[in-house]
């Protein structure tokens, strides 16, 4: 369900920021996915909810018992990775080649790096998440949980030298 849940909610939310960054415009956008998810963040969230509700509902019954339970539509999935293709080419791809992506990467690798090998310094919904999940994914999902500025001060607090002032 949350994987489902995040790439409806990646895909949309990175479409509308590259929108607004004119990194791409409307009319490059596949024909498919406008088609079929629609031309407006709020009507391709609700063509996505409705898809997966009506796809996944005949799993539910548990008759079926390790099969993948919340599903897409095969032709609503086929419109989300044609979505999902595009941003890749055109916004994700082109934005690690900048050199400011590569320096954020640099920071959330060292902040990952510190808190899986300090597991001790995350925070309460976090540290109990350590004995279930292991110190690597609790890193993880501690550093993605991060907004950019929470994860700069974190970084400066951890390795930029505090001089004395005054």
């Amino acid at each position: 369900m949350v994987k489902i849940s995040d790439g409806v909610a990646y895909i949309n939310h990175d479409l509308d920021d590259a929108l607004r960054a004119r990194m791409v415009t409307p009319d490059e956008i596949p024909p498919l996915a406008l088609e079929l998810l629609g031309r407006r963040h709020a009507g391709r969230i609700n063509t996505l909810v409705c898809d997966i509700i009506e796809a996944s509902a005949p799993f539910l019954d548990g008759a079926n018992p390790g099969a993948q339970v919340i599903v897409l539509s095969e032709p609503v999935r086929q419109a989300a990775d044609a979505l999902r293709d595009f941003l890749f080419e055109r916004v994700y791809e082109p934005l690690n080649q900048d050199e400011s992506t590569r320096k954020a990467q640099r920071v959330v690798g060292w902040l990952y790096e510190h808190y899986a090998s300090h597991p001790e310094q995350v925070p309460g919904e976090f540290a109990r998440a350590l004995a279930a999940d292991g110190v690597e994914r609790v890193a993880v999902d501690y550093v993605a949980s991060m907004t950019d500025r929470y994860a700069l001060a974190r970084f400066e607090e951890l390795y930029v030298p505090q001089f004395w002032s005054g």
